[in-house]
């Protein structure tokens, strides 16, 4: 079977959702936040540390993923970080158990993201042998979403 071939209007829709992606329309809204908790026992499961929700109306993208904690040990193999999109973890942050970005210094990621949609990023203590418990984890999400279609209220 013959491969179909794209039409230009196809081909201009795939541009212009790349460029959004990686090029922030001036009419774009940003989202920026932090928040931490407190973990005192391991085996508790996925915890959030901290997420956003999508708004109504819009499409967007989650550009940097901060996490941080008040013991360094946490990030030697003792903790599994993940990034989900209504609770399904993300291409490259489905297990990660070492620190990639500060909250100060986050890490660049393109993630894109749609209405109602809410990101989350999670922390799972797997060990505690070289933490004291409890630990305070910290994440921070930034981003930006701008309107589906001219008109929508937000």
């Amino acid at each position: 079977m013959a491969a179909q071939k794209d039409t230009d209007i196809d081909v201009l829709l795939r541009i212009e959702n790349l460029l959004r992606y990686h090029l922030k329309p001036p009419f774009a809204r940003d989202f920026d936040v932090f928040a931490g908790i407190q973990i005192a026992a391991t085996g508790g499961g996925d915890l959030t540390v901290v997420s956003f929700q999508v708004p109504k109306g819009v499409k967007g993208v989650l550009k940097a993923v901060g996490q941080d904690a008040d013991q360094p040990n946490v990030f030697v193999g003792n903790s599994t970080w993940k990034v989900e999109i209504d609770g399904s973890a993300q291409t490259g942050w489905g297990g990660v158990n070492t620190q990639v970005g500060t909250v100060e210094n986050p890490e660049d990621v393109v993630i894109p993201v749609s209405e109602n949609q809410t990101i989350k990023l999670t922390c799972s203590l797997t060990d505690a042998a070289n933490i004291s418990l409890p630990v305070n984890v910290y994440g921070r999400l930034k981003g930006y979403y701008w309107p589906v279609s001219v008109g929508v209220n937000q």
